[in-house]
């Protein structure tokens, strides 16, 4: 017979083990960053697109690959918000998957589209000087998706 007035053996992490399964700060700040970006870039799409009528727009302005990488770009931040905040969105091999198409996509975007095939890319055509920002933040982007796909085991071990 068991007795009732014994507490259940549980296995209980140290602090240690607590702190290293809590991302810094500066990835939620890193977050909320990129919402607001991604707030100022649908400011912007949304203003290129009242100013005539919509095909016009898009053949001027923005392309619509222009509207797809907005749109790849916003969606991963459902990724770093689980990261920022160690939360398990969807599925890990969903997540495996898109960040590799995430990761062909921005290195064709950023250089075969602009240089090889001489598209313009979010309205101007991508000068050098350019990628000085945009090198370092895709950079820092795709670690945060790594990281979330990869490295935080202890958060997808009981999916699916």
């Amino acid at each position: 017979m068991t007795n009732p007035y014994k507490p259940p053996a549980s296995e209980l992490i140290t602090a240690e083990e607590s702190k290293q399964h809590r991302p810094a700060v500066g990835w939620k700040i890193y977050f909320w960053l990129n919402v607001l970006g991604a707030l100022l870039m649908l400011l912007s799409l949304s203003l290129s697109l009242t100013k005539s009528d919509l095909i016009t727009k898009l053949q001027g302005d923005y392309n619509y690959l222009d509207f797809f990488d907005y749109s790849l770009w916003t969606f991963s931040l459902i990724a770093v918000y689980g990261m920022a905040w160690v939360r398990k969105k969807m599925y890990r091999v969903f997540w495996w998957v898109f960040f590799y198409v995430f990761l062909i996509w921005n290195f064709t975007y950023a250089f075969v589209f602009p240089f090889v095939l001489e598209l313009p890319t979010y309205g101007s055509f991508t000068q050098l000087e350019d990628l000085v920002f945009e090198i370092p933040f895709a950079l820092i982007h795709f670690y945060v998706l790594f990281r979330y796909v990869f490295t935080m085991d202890y958060l997808w071990e009981h999916s699916e």
